[in-house]
């Protein structure tokens, strides 16, 4: 509604350091959960860091 990002940006435009098969994962693959993105790093609503969120990716692939 503000504008600030639409659903088909790609998460590298918010997130330094995105692995190249990840790169083109967008909004609105993470809205339909199809990012192909581990599920296992945290539940639902769970806090985490950005930097907790990436090292758990990273070390699952």
């Amino acid at each position: 509604m503000q504008d600030k990002l639409k659903t088909d940006d790609k998460i590298s435009m918010y997130f330094e350091n995105i692995p190249a098969d990840k790169a083109n994962i967008t909004i609105h693959d993470l809205l339909r959960h199809q990012s192909g993105l581990i599920s296992n790093v945290g539940k639902d609503f769970d806090k985490i860091s950005e930097e907790e969120f990436l090292s758990k990716s990273y070390l699952q692939n």
